[in-house]
C-alpha cells in the first residue's frame, strides 16, 4: 500500500482498537505523523488529517475490503482479516516503532 496514511490507519485499528471513530483516529493519525502524543498534537493538524481520512483514505479503504466506515457515524472498523498480519507487522515495525502511543 503506497499511502502511509492509509498504512497507519491499518496499524491503528488492527493492533490498538479494531473499531474506533473519526476523530479519535484524526487524532491518532495526525499523531503518528508528527512523532509525538495524540495530546501534543495541534488541533490544525488533526483537522486535516480528519478531513483526508473522511474525503479520501477512508473510502479507498473501504473500497479495497480493509476497513468498514459509515461516513454518517464517522465509525470505522478493521474488516481486513484477509490481510497477512505478518506483513502488516513487519511494516508497522519499519515505519514506526511503537513509539508514540494515544493519549
Amino acid at each position: 500500500m503506497k499511502s502511509q496514511r492509509r498504512r497507519y490507519v491499518l496499524y491503528h485499528l488492527r493492533h490498538e482498537s479494531g473499531s474506533t471513530d473519526l476523530d479519535v483516529l484524526g487524532r491518532r493519525i495526525a499523531a503518528l505523523e508528527a512523532a509525538t502524543t495524540g495530546s501534543k498534537v495541534d488541533d490544525e493538524s488533526v483537522e486535516a488529517v480528519t478531513v483526508s481520512l473522511f474525503h479520501t483514505h477512508l473510502p479507498k479503504l473501504e473500497d479495497a475490503g480493509l476497513v468498514a466506515y459509515e461516513p454518517q457515524t464517522g465509525a470505522v472498523e478493521f474488516i481486513g482479516a484477509d490481510l497477512p498480519g505478518d506483513l502488516l507487522e513487519m511494516t508497522a515495525e519499519l515505519e514506526y516503532d511503537g513509539a508514540v502511543t494515544a493519549e
